[in-house]
């Protein structure tokens, strides 16, 4: 929960961000969004919190990357 979920467009990543998507999962760790086209897409969602359980560790970095295809 709480992670930042960034969506760009295929063809546009390592490009200054353009048609770079931001939003926030909620609670539940869910998110919604409006595909603006058919197309590729990378996904990434990062995060990070305190709940280590190594007691040399202060705090604990997660992250998600996947593909998409996204469909007419």
């Amino acid at each position: 929960k709480n992670f930042d979920v960034t969506i760009t467009q295929g063809n546009t990543r390592y490009r200054d961000k353009i048609n770079e998507t931001t939003v926030r999962t909620d609670a539940n760790g869910q998110f919604s969004v409006t595909w603006p086209e058919a197309g590729m897409y990378w996904l990434e969602a990062t995060g990070k919190d305190t709940k280590t359980s190594v007691p040399a560790a202060k705090e604990r970095r997660l992250s998600y990357a996947a593909t998409l295809e996204v469909m007419p």
